[in-house]
């Protein structure tokens, strides 16, 4: 987990002539870092069951356009957390936007949106 919180970090400052994605508010990510992330988070969760993880996960896949697998991570979340959890509305938020797709698209990367 440690390496995949490092790409993730590291996705935060994307060389100039990098692939990006974009949010709306102008943040910029490294397109591969983000995919470097995604795999060892993906590694992460399939050795040890973490909220956290799966969380991370469903941000990152939403980035990158993989609205189907965030949606499958923000579920996963949802059924761990209690209804009364006060992180549970954004974390529906997130899930509710994935399930949208690129309709509601709020993240926008260089192919998509």
């Amino acid at each position: 987990r440690l390496r995949a919180d490092l790409r993730h970090r590291l996705a935060s400052t994307p060389a100039d002539d990098a692939d990006v994605v974009s949010d709306p508010l102008g943040m910029r990510y490294d397109r591969a870092q983000l995919e470097a992330a995604l795999a060892d988070y993906q590694a992460t969760v399939a050795i040890a069951d973490d909220l956290r993880v799966d969380l991370r996960i469903a941000d990152i896949a939403q980035r990158l356009g993989r609205y189907e697998e965030a949606v499958v991570h923000g579920d996963a979340v949802l059924a761990r957390l209690g209804v009364d959890d006060p992180v549970r509305p954004h974390v529906q938020e997130l899930r509710d936007r994935a399930a949208a797709g690129p309709a509601l698209c709020r993240w926008r990367t260089s192919a998509r949106c």
